[in-house]
């Protein structure tokens, strides 16, 4: 799959959601790494939601994973942060912020299917919760490694690129400063010879008048 695909594949699921009752504003940006890499946004709105294919860099969301699990979220299948409990993507932000997605797929679904009274699920305690966390915090943290050390090196590389360019600026200029600085001390040395030359001409008018006096 190519990252265009991706981008209107997301597009296509996302946008059969029902936005119209989320009021509040949410920005996540998707970095795919693999196959289909690129980045892209997911944006909800005034009650209408759009996916473009830039950074947004004021975003509530950054997602870092493979462009199937993308797809999953598009589409409602998957949950941004209980994939990131688990272990199987990268996030930060306002994590709590991803539930719109789903929340409006399943708007959508409601208003074509009778409502069903789903049983609440006593939550899990705290310690319990936070133990259990710790080992997917690690893996997420482990698979963002690779992601962190490939955005060093395209920063190393921009930088090297950077001094590179910098150099060769200063060189031209030190090129073009040389043609001025011999013209400079042509002039240096003509007003210096020609001081000389006055001052050699009232000396000898200087000794000739003494010669006079002494006659």
């Amino acid at each position: 799959m190519t990252y265009k695909e991706l981008v209107e594949k997301v597009w296509k699921s996302i946008s059969k959601g029902d936005f119209s009752g989320i009021t509040e504003h949410v920005a996540i940006q998707f970095n795919i790494f693999g196959e289909a890499e690129g980045a892209f946004y997911v944006e909800v709105a005034d009650g209408q939601v759009r996916v473009e294919p830039y950074e947004y860099f004021d975003r509530d969301i950054l997602i870092s994973t493979t462009y199937d699990i993308a797809l999953n979220i598009a589409s409602g299948k998957l949950d941004i942060e209980n994939e990131a409990m688990n272990g199987r993507l990268f996030a930060e932000g306002k994590l709590s912020k991803g539930s719109v997605i789903g929340e409006a797929i399943k708007a959508a679904s409601a208003k074509k299917a009778p409502v069903k009274k789903v049983e609440t699920k006593k939550a899990a305690p705290a310690k319990k919760t936070a133990k259990k966390a710790e080992p997917v915090k690690k893996e997420a943290a482990k698979k963002a490694e690779p992601v962190k050390k490939e955005a060093a090196k395209k920063a190393e590389t921009v930088k090297k690129e950077t001094e590179k360019k910098v150099e060769a600026v200063k060189k031209e200029a030190v090129k073009k400063a040389e043609p001025v600085k011999k013209e400079v001390e042509k002039k240096a040395d003509a007003v210096k010879k020609e001081t000389v030359k006055a001052v050699e001409t009232v000396k000898k008018e200087a000794e000739k008048k003494a010669d006079t006096l002494k006659k």
